[in-house]
């Protein structure tokens, strides 16, 4: 997930650099964008550059992929891009965000249009926020939005915080996975926590390169992981050799009857591997199963793609033992007033 989401942003920014005005053709990919694209982004550029709280922007335009697109005489076969820069300790990052948003909002009546908002320089984790345009937006606000962001950033213990908006829940990165129970439990405090934006947050604990123990992320909500699966997997991620760790037990409203939370863990040799399957099929002697929530399934797999094959199984089970009938029906919308 952590580097599909990046690689989704990266993508997202690939086109060509608008420094200064974009009245010169020759600032574009050849061909250029229709004249209705460069006009859009030479405004959205313009705008933002003016708007107080603003420090440096940046906007670019390239093809999106053909597939979405289609002829790139098309103004709907190119995106618009930019990233903006905060001010240090911007007075009110909501006016900031609305004026993005609002700017994206005329562009997009010509071309698919992003943007990126990098919030830091104040004393606080930095903070981006991603203007995705499309997604499950509905009854979400730029307010509420910005505000969301605002509110994990004021955690202590963490190091940066990013917030979509669109689909994709926000995430924090802590420390190291050592600092789950303390950023978890301030996530249940926050006010609002497990509603709307924050219905889910995405911790990401940081890799050796970074100081911590190992690259991992965890989706939490307001009732899970509990206490005894997150002693649990605390033990599995800090044994020796195990190299990454992901667990996403939060169910999405879309989610399908087959729904169940799911664990991978990758160790870089075979002790390791051996060690983290013991831990993973005695699992309920650490934590038990919880009502209503399926078993997680995992995937345990070498680092690197070494000699043992990838092993499958169920949290609490033995490694040869069946699916678990404890699936349990998909989320259903609410009636109709």
């Amino acid at each position: 997930m952590r580097v599909s989401l990046v690689s989704r942003i990266a993508a997202a920014l690939v086109g060509v650099l608008i420094l200064g005005g974009l009245a010169s053709c020759s600032l574009f990919v050849t061909p250029p964008p229709p004249a209705s694209v460069a006009e859009a982004a030479t405004a959205l550029a313009s705008t933002l550059r003016q708007t107080t709280g603003v420090g440096e922007v940046t906007v670019s335009v390239g093809p999106r992929d053909y597939k979405d697109g289609g002829s790139l005489d098309n103004p709907g076969a190119w995106r618009i891009s930019a990233t903006v820069t905060a001010t240090p300790s911007l007075p009110d990052v909501q006016a900031v965000a609305a004026v993005v948003e609002n700017e994206l909002d005329r562009a997009r009546l010509i071309a698919s249009a992003t943007a990126t908002l990098n919030l830091g320089g104040d004393g606080l984790p930095d903070t981006t926020f991603d203007f995705l345009g499309g997604g499950e937006r509905v009854g979400l606000t730029v307010a509420q939005f910005v505000d969301a962001g605002i509110r994990l950033r004021r955690m202590t213990g963490i190091h940066a915080v990013h917030v979509w908006f669109g689909a994709l829940q926000p995430s924090v990165t802590v420390t190291s996975p050592r600092d789950w129970l303390s950023t978890i439990r301030q996530l249940r405090a926050l006010d609002g926590f497990g509603d709307g934006l924050l219905a889910a947050v995405t911790l990401y604990g940081q890799g050796p390169e970074d100081g911590g123990a190992v690259d991992s992320w965890m989706t939490v909500d307001a009732v899970s992981p509990n206490d005894a699966t997150l002693a649990g997997l605390t033990t599995v991620i800090t044994q020796p050799g195990v190299t990454s760790l992901s667990y996403d037990a939060f169910r999405p409203a879309d989610s399908l009857d087959d729904w169940r939370p799911y664990l991978t863990v990758e160790t870089a040799s075979l002790s390791a591997r051996a060690a983290v399957l013991s831990l993973l099929t005695n699992f309920d002697e650490t934590a038990a199963p919880v009502a209503g929530i399926p078993r997680a399934a995992f995937t345990v797999f070498l680092m690197n793609g070494g000699s043992a094959p990838d092993a499958h199984g169920y949290l609490g089970l033995a490694l040869d033992a069946a699916e678990p009938a404890d699936l349990v029906p998909a989320p259903q919308p609410p009636p109709p007033r």
